[in-house]
């Protein structure tokens, strides 16, 4: 039997039901404001700057300040040095911060000189949690129906954003990247414990559901695009008859070049193809940079290239020759299947890169 006294013992403080009620009212913006984001090209930003606040937490840990003081530095300092970089340079804030997971050799080490002060204070916290659980049966089993609201979490946020006229796939991708629990649990959590507000089997059942979200969205994360494949013409039935801010072309029109990825590869192959009077197309996911290019007469268009609905629903016509200008070989491999799955018989052409 499961333990529902260990989920309903929260919210016999006031408290909590307050935070509950409080969560349950910003819920809906935040995620409406997350979809922005996303169609912004700002999720790397948002996603750096909330997880550069973690050390600023785990260092107020270790000097014994309060620990919203540490993340406010922390976050702070990041934004900061972030505007600085930006401003006196040509990057935006979000390919500044971009920097630290690219694979330039430079970034790569002042990445690994970052990222190991980071791993050695993570690894302290969650031994430190670890040494606190308590993996009794009974609290499994509830942390499999604290896990099962997440189902319920992404079914609620997909339908929630098909009302606001999002494609079935952008609704889908979302969905999926938010269906895990928030790290910043564990801090929260272990601070209650600490003070004597949550007593020991409901901190380890807290702990477990959220560390067990991280294993399921990480695999769900990797396999989002080949998971929507036999569930896209189902989904697609739910999209409302009407114009998507997401969408799609479905045609490349009278162009026999086709190139994805606009960014400086692409940008450069597109150039020189229109030099030399080519009907050439661009598409790119970063709508930012659709709309530079478009500013100075490039004909480029919004698209992602992982999407399955843009290649099932994309019509050839007149291309012969496919430009794969993307910087990822799984990239570049999804692309290549699709296109001939879909019925390109064509050339598929991926320039080659110098480190």
């Amino acid at each position: 039997m499961l333990n529902f006294d260990i989920l309903v013992e929260p919210f016999k403080y006031s408290f909590m039901i307050n935070a509950f009620i409080i969560s349950l009212i910003i819920s809906i913006p935040t995620a409406l404001l997350s979809c922005f984001l996303i169609l912004k090209g700002w999720a790397l930003l948002g996603d750096a700057i909330s997880h550069a606040i973690l050390p600023g937490i785990m260092i107020a840990f270790i000097l014994n300040i309060p620990l919203l003081i540490g993340a406010f530095i922390s976050g702070l300092s990041c934004a900061v040095l972030t505007g600085y970089i930006s401003n006196n340079c040509r990057l935006k804030p979000d390919t500044v911060m971009g920097v630290l997971f690219s694979g330039h050799k430079t970034a790569e080490k002042l990445s690994n000189k970052i990222w190991s002060l980071r791993e050695v204070l993570l690894l302290g916290f969650f031994i430190s949690l670890g040494m606190k659980l308590n993996f009794d049966p009974g609290i499994i089993k509830s942390c499999l129906l604290l896990l099962g609201l997440l189902f319920i979490k992404a079914i609620v946020l997909f339908f929630l954003l098909l009302v606001f006229k999002l494609r079935a796939y952008t609704s889908f991708l979302i969905a999926v990247s938010l269906s895990t629990f928030s790290e910043f649990t564990l801090i929260i959590v272990t601070t209650w414990h600490d003070v004597g507000w949550i007593n020991e089997d409901t901190f380890s059942l807290i702990v477990i559901a959220v560390c067990l979200s991280f294993i399921i969205g990480a695999i769900l994360n990797k396999f989002a695009h080949q998971i929507f494949i036999p569930l896209e013409e189902f989904l697609k039935k739910f999209e409302r008859k009407t114009y998507h801010p997401d969408e799609e072309p479905h045609t490349c029109g009278e162009a026999t070049i086709m190139i994805l990825g606009m960014g400086r590869v692409g940008a450069a192959i597109f150039e020189n193809l229109s030099n030399k009077k080519f009907k050439v197309v661009g598409f790119d996911a970063d709508m930012d940079l659709v709309i530079q290019h478009r500013k100075i007469g490039k004909r480029v268009t919004f698209a992602d290239a992982e999407d399955p609905s843009f290649w099932s629903q994309l019509r050839f016509g007149k291309l012969e020759a496919i430009i794969l200008a993307l910087p990822e070989f799984s990239g570049q491999n999804w692309c290549t299947l699709q296109a001939r799955k879909n019925g390109f018989s064509g050339k598929i052409i991926i320039p080659a890169r110098s480190q």
